[in-house]
């Protein structure tokens, strides 16, 4: 096991970053003075599974991914986030030692408007992996 997640967040992480053109950044930890767009990833809650021997899940894990666009309108954001959702969506993700599901559960955009002080726009999809 690594750690509480099982390696979850490397290893979306290596599924992903090929997936994404090369302007967009992607991080679990981001550095100050980060170029825009890119992609955050945070673990949220992780709780028991059914308790049942493989191939039945043991693990739920709730994470997000966190889309940054400082592009004066919507269309980045939702380009990044629709390439994002259906790469994602029901998507069996190999980790070192167990296979996680991933399921997109929401998907939701804030900071709609420029204005002098939000020049950032930032989308977030709420999803949930079943680790087995």
């Amino acid at each position: 096991m690594n750690g509480l997640d099982y390696g979850l967040i490397p290893g979306i992480m290596r599924y992903l970053r090929p997936c994404l053109e090369e302007k967009v950044g992607l991080y679990h930890y981001v550095p100050e003075k980060v170029e825009l767009p890119y992609v955050s990833l945070e673990l949220g809650e992780v709780g028991e599974g059914n308790g049942l021997p493989p191939p039945h899940f043991q693990t739920k894990v709730e994470f997000q991914i966190h889309v940054w666009s400082a592009y004066a309108g919507l269309l980045e954001l939702h380009q990044i986030m629709k390439k994002m959702a259906e790469i994602l969506d029901n998507h069996v993700c190999e980790l070192e030692a167990h296979q996680a599901l991933l399921k997109l559960v929401r998907v939701r955009i804030e900071g709609q408007q420029e204005s002098q002080r939000q020049k950032v726009r930032k989308g977030i999809l709420d999803l949930e992996a079943r680790i087995f």
